[in-house]
């Protein structure tokens, strides 16, 4: 073999042998004589006394992996960090939230580095004696990641995104999108285009090794059940069938929800479209299993194209991973005292219908079988496809469907998911009802486009509004009418709540209720389609899906568990931090490592603010606040308590007590069923 000049690229065998290579084309040769030998990849050298096992050979089967897989924290790593180190880190996390472009973040440190100097020498101190400085935001990222544990997994992609070429099939080496068709080497023998992955593992034991954040997991095995009422995932049928085959057995077993979407970093670049794989831990209490730190993604899918059916080459290491995590399970030591043992399982793979769709391998909406939980037949009406079959007949799917799909039979599903292969999968109901896109662009958008058709310039031919009778349309409303309601709307702001918060009544304690309202406003809308008093466009997949949220509730608990607000909210922040307009994916997959870096050591059992005496923030009393004389009243601290008997301006207690009474009650969740209970 030649010898590798300095400057080149050199391709490393990640078999666990420290070859390199100047090509490609040698490294897989060189996998090809191992595999023809048997030769079983090892576990690569330690990187740090604070790894033990990172991703096991990709060659190996899951039966020869008997031991757990291990992992050491060192609960002493803040001494890793210098001041000026963790100083930073509080820094950029300021940047971060704030979204300070980059340039004016190198302006500041600039400007900080500048005023030290001038401290230090008016003061004739040497430069080299500076206890602390801040660091530029390039530095700190390759600090975290040269110090912490989470090492990312390179893999070869499609240049165009399509797929993830699979290490154990060399024979692969061109996109298997018939679209697309690229080359996944150059002429040389090159790689293309890669992209990176972060392990679940090393994530989920940073978060079991702090005993606060483990303590906050025992939620769900301290989880008390409530005959007939639904308030999280643990009340759901599937769970409980999980736990009856003997999964969940350990007190730290961990239940995964994962979720996919797509995005677009930037609207000025068609190359920015990205994908992101985006995990929920459900062992935390609701109240903080949304909060960013206790959330985490593993994967930035680059684009431009959108995988859809070959999404599952890109989940492949991550299903992969969780494999060998839900079957021989995790060790998790700090300081090499062992704290736990722990199984991870994941319970749920969602997203918005799309991208339900594109898990589950399901067809799409217009074929024979369009829904992806029943076997409802579609009806094509006008250039429109529905659902009109009778609903009391549906017969959900089953798990055999999809562990051996039928093709013959055609019942929508193309093949077997990747999900098939995890212990945790239950059917249907393990690719959730995402309750947000459903509701609020989904059926909130249909509803707002009905009441509202008389604004448009143009009338919407889908929804069919003749223009010579408006009145059969049974959702109309003058065009004066919604300029006057639009108005009294703009007018309330000033009597609007400042805060939502309240103990509202539960609608998922009678689901027979809550479905048999449902499925009257379905049936309505059926009902005038065929006297064609409104068009077919009207029956969109969500409306059909409103009929499974019984089912849903019942087997995933309450709509909220499978939410993917979190997702949507970590989308946004990675929209801030994707800058780049031509290496989309290489930029997200960076921001990828170092916000999980950052969250990998705000897990562990130190806190910087209290290793570096961080400055508490400036308190706050009855003195802190100015009364102006021509300032109206305002809901500001601080606040003043009353008793019901003592109320200020000689407020009648028993008039007070009515309306706050009324809005804890709930009306506002009663306000869709309300809506359907009218028409």
């Amino acid at each position: 073999m030649p010898k590798l000049s300095r400057n080149a690229q050199k391709y490393y065998c990640e078999m666990g042998c420290k070859l390199a290579f100047g090509t490609v084309r040698q490294r897989l040769n060189h996998y090809r004589y191992c595999r023809n030998s048997q030769s079983i990849r090892q576990p690569a050298a330690q990187q740090s006394n604070k790894t033990i096992d990172s991703y096991d050979s990709i060659f190996m089967s899951y039966n020869e992996q008997a031991e757990p897989l291990k992992y050491n924290i060192c609960s002493s790593e803040a001494n890793i960090f210098t001041k000026s180190e963790l100083f930073s880190m509080v820094f950029q996390d300021i940047t971060n939230t704030y979204s300070i472009p980059r340039e004016a973040t190198r302006e500041i440190v600039r400007l900080f580095k500048s005023m030290l100097e001038d401290n230090l020498l008016s003061n004739n101190v040497p430069l080299e004696n500076a206890s602390c400085e801040l660091k530029y935001s390039e530095t700190l990222s390759n600090i975290m990641e040269r110090e912490t544990p989470i090492k990312p997994i390179k893999h070869e992609v499609c240049i165009n995104g399509c797929m993830l070429y699979p290490k154990d099939d060399l024979a692969i080496t061109k996109c298997q999108n018939k679209d697309c068709n690229e080359l996944q080497y150059t002429s040389e023998g090159t790689i293309r285009c890669e992209m990176k992955m972060l392990p679940i593992g090393q994530q989920m034991a940073a978060m079991s090794a702090n005993p606060t954040t483990r303590k906050l997991m025992k939620y769900r095995s301290q989880y008390k059940f409530q005959g007939g009422v639904y308030e999280d995932y643990f009340d759901g049928d599937a769970y409980k069938e999980l736990k009856n085959q003997g999964l969940f057995a350990g007190e730290h077993d961990i239940a995964l929800a994962m979720f996919v979407d797509g995005f677009t970093s930037t609207k000025s670049s068609q190359n920015s479209k990205l994908n992101i794989v985006h995990f929920v831990n459900l062992n935390f209490p609701p109240e903080v299993r949304y909060q960013e730190n206790f959330t985490f993604q593993v994967a930035i899918i680059p684009g431009p194209n959108n995988p859809k059916s070959l999404l599952h080459t890109f989940l492949r290491p991550i299903i992969d991973e969780l494999k060998k995590l839900s079957t021989s399970g995790m060790v998790v030591s700090v300081e090499g005292d062992k704290v736990c043992r722990a199984k991870v399982h994941l319970v749920m793979a969602t997203g918005d219908l799309p991208a339900s769709t594109d898990l589950a391998h399901h067809m799409t909406f217009a074929a024979k079988y369009g829904c992806g939980i029943c076997q409802i037949k579609t009806t094509k009406v006008g250039n429109h496809v529905c659902f009109l079959g009778e609903s009391n007949n549906i017969s959900i799917r089953t798990k055999s469907q999809f562990v051996n799909p039928a093709v013959e039979n055609n019942i929508g599903i193309r093949s077997a998911p990747i999900f098939c292969e995890l212990p945790s999968f239950n059917g249907p109901a393990y690719f959730g009802l995402e309750e947000m896109h459903l509701f609020g662009q989904g059926l909130g958008k249909t509803l707002f486009d009905l009441v509202t058709i008389s604004l448009k310039k143009s009338y919407n031919s889908s929804l069919k509004l003749i223009e010579s009778d408006p009145e059969l349309f049974p959702f109309y409303i003058e065009k004066q009418n919604l300029i006057e309601i639009g108005m009294l709307i703009e007018n309330s702001k000033t009597t609007v709540p400042v805060s939502f918060n309240s103990n509202g009544q539960s609608c998922l304690k009678n689901l027979r209720q809550l479905k048999s309202i449902l499925k009257n406003g379905v049936l309505f809308l059926k009902q005038e389609v065929e006297r064609e008093n409104i068009g077919s466009g009207v029956l969109k997949p969500t409306q059909h899906y409103l009929l499974h949220v019984e089912y849903m509730i019942q087997q995933n608990g309450p709509l909220r568990a499978s939410s993917a607000r979190s997702m949507e909210r970590t989308i946004g922040k990675y929209k801030k931090l994707v800058k780049s307009k031509s290496s989309v994916g290489e930029n997200a997959g960076n921001v990828l490592i170092r916000l999980a870096n950052r969250f990998y050591i705000s897990n562990l059992p130190w806190s910087i603010s209290e290793t570096v005496n961080l400055l508490a923030e400036r308190p706050y009393d009855e003195n802190s606040y100015e009364n102006h004389p021509e300032n109206s009243c305002q809901l500001w601290e601080p606040f003043f308590k009353y008793s019901m008997s003592s109320l200020p301006f000689g407020i009648d207690a028993s008039k007070c007590v009515k309306p706050l009474k009324i809005f804890t009650s709930g009306i506002y969740q009663l306000a869709l069923p309300a809506f359907f209970r009218q028409l």
